[in-house]
């Protein structure tokens, strides 16, 4: 999928969280940081991709980008529940999970890896749901990165994304809110 298809996914994501957290039109900060964290979520395993839209952001992620792709190879371990797991235990370790509002955030970013995840599953190739424990790749279907199907795919993401944010007050996010928080997370990522 591309990173248009995942950035969507991302963003109906993080608008399920926010809801689910039950945050009211008062917090439509650490809503706006939850979608954008989502996204951010959403797009970041394709960084072992060194051609993906998230390894050309800076001099940084290129060179994270080329050096991650020559150790795991696009849609290897990094495309797996158990890094994103991994990288979860190390943030908790570090001490960076330690508030409500952070958490809420790092479900987010999980709900967004996730859905990059599911969304590959349907690429021919599929991902490896089960490393460490198997190299075996799981696939449901055969659309292609940037195909037909995934042009309906995210027609479809695109309509539930506007059908869910309008009937829920907490998530009527002004682009600018989403547009300052998504540029906030790519100042901390290039740190």
């Amino acid at each position: 999928m591309t990173a248009k298809t995942h950035l969507l996914a991302g963003i109906l994501c993080g608008e399920l969280i926010c809801s689910a957290a039950g945050l009211s039109q008062a917090e439509l900060r650490l809503s706006a940081w939850a979608v954008a964290s989502a996204a951010f979520g959403a797009v970041l395993p394709d960084i072992d991709h060194s051609g993906s839209k998230v390894s050309t952001l800076n001099r940084s992620t290129k060179n994270s980008s080329w050096m991650l792709g020559r150790i795991f190879h696009h849609r290897g371990p990094i495309h797996s529940p158990a890094f994103l797991a991994l990288l979860l235990l190390a943030l908790w370790l570090c001490g960076a999970l330690n508030s409500g509002s952070r958490i809420l955030i790092a479900e987010a970013f999980s709900a967004g890896w996730l859905s990059h995840l599911a969304l590959d599953t349907f690429n021919p190739r599929g991902i490896l749901w089960l490393w460490p424990f198997g190299k075996k790749r799981f696939h449901l279907a055969k659309i292609k990165s940037g195909a037909f199907g995934e042009w309906i795919l995210a027609v479809l993401l695109l309509i539930l994304i506007i059908t869910y944010s309008s009937a829920v007050p907490a998530l009527r996010l002004s682009l600018a809110e989403i547009r300052d928080s998504a540029a906030a997370l790519g100042r901390i990522a290039e740190k």
